[in-house]
């Protein structure tokens, strides 16, 4: 089997950066060192079938279905597959509204180019 490279993009980087920071200013620094390991270890095991993510619904309602996601916890950790690549835009909170901000990472335009 072939592995994938992965490439997390800068945004993703400062999501979770601010991830460990939100959990280690509400809980524990320890907590926050233990759950962005777990987030970056799901994240490079996207380079074995990373095609086990579902579509992006946002995406989905709008017809584009190279999106996917998959889950840690309550975040969502968002990529496309392009070739041999796997490209990680961003990791949200679950809770969060995301369709202009992840329009605004995956196609770099904005929500309303795409109406």
């Amino acid at each position: 089997m072939q592995a994938y490279s992965i490439i997390i993009r800068p945004e993703a980087k400062k999501d979770l950066r601010e991830i460990w920071f939100y959990i280690a200013v509400r809980d524990l620094p320890g907590k926050a060192d233990a759950f962005y390991n777990l987030l970056k270890e799901k994240c490079h095991n996207l380079s074995f079938i990373p095609q086990r993510g579902r579509c992006v619904p946002e995406f989905k309602n709008l017809g584009i279905f190279d999106v996917y996601e998959v889950f840690c916890k309550s975040y969502r950790i968002i990529y496309k597959i392009l070739n041999s690549t796997v490209v990680i835009y961003g990791i949200f909170d679950g809770r969060r509204e995301l369709r202009e901000v992840l329009f605004n990472r995956v196609s770099g335009r904005s929500v309303f180019e795409f109406s």
